[in-house]
């Protein structure tokens, strides 16, 4: 282990770290959408999809909704238990949503092969975390019950 980094053991040390951290993840994100915002404006909103940095705005913020799923499901361990939908539902829920897409699309002039692909894309977009928030309610529901 180096000397002069020593693991912070103080609560409020932690607490002041981790809003440090949050305030440089949202200076650094702000940073990106200006840049993207000005090359969209300079070149296109095609030029900024090509930019690498859109890429990773994507993923980071894709991330982050992944990750704040479970907080998202603990949070709700307080408020009175509603009624479970059953799991073929969220899919059903999720088919209907990229058929709407896809129909929007074709709709629009698009190709059918793109709206297709679009409307697949957005059924699995949002089949995943629907799938990841019922087996989270799930789990806490059995972990309760025990």
């Amino acid at each position: 282990m180096m000397k002069g980094f020593n693991k912070i053991k103080d609560e409020r040390l932690l607490l002041i770290q981790l809003k440090n951290i949050r305030i440089v993840f949202f200076f650094q994100n702000l940073c990106m959408i200006a840049l993207l915002v000005y090359d969209g404006i300079k070149d296109g909103f095609v030029q900024v999809t090509q930019n690498p940095l859109w890429i990773i705005w994507v993923f980071s913020a894709a991330l982050l909704a992944f990750l704040n799923l479970r907080i998202s499901v603990e949070m709700e361990s307080g408020k009175p238990n509603k009624r479970k939908a059953p799991y073929y539902e969220k899919v059903g829920m999720s088919l209907a949503i990229g058929l709407i897409i896809g129909l929007i699309m074709r709709l629009s002039g698009s190709p059918t092969r793109d709206s297709l692909i679009t409307g697949s894309v957005i059924f699995i977009c949002v089949l995943i975390p629907s799938s990841i928030i019922h087996y989270l309610r799930k789990k806490q529901s059995q972990d309760f019950d025990d």
